[in-house]
């Protein structure tokens, strides 16, 4: 017992760690708000139709254009918002 009593008491002692320097950084940032883009719209199909007839294959279109327009607005929203940031 007097040994571990000995062996314990040559133990180096803990040290403290040093605290962390903590910086607080605030950022602000002014931006304009952009135009939302506008709804996207989709026709459905005609379900009593094959997928290939006339009324089908002009909707499949109507949706790709719709579609296309959709991307290009939200690219302009984008763009404008990269251009304020200044990428």
């Amino acid at each position: 017992m007097f040994i571990l009593l000995i062996l314990c008491s040559c133990a180096p002692k803990a040290t403290e760690l040093p605290k962390p320097q903590v910086q607080i950084i605030e950022v602000e940032a002014k931006l304009e708000k952009c135009p939302r883009p506008g709804p996207y719209e989709v026709y459905p199909l005609v379900e009593v139709e094959h997928i290939g007839s006339a009324e089908n294959t002009r909707r499949q279109r109507l949706n790709v254009m719709s579609l296309t327009d959709a991307v290009e607005e939200r690219d302009a929203v984008i763009d404008c918002y990269e251009a304020q940031a200044g990428k």
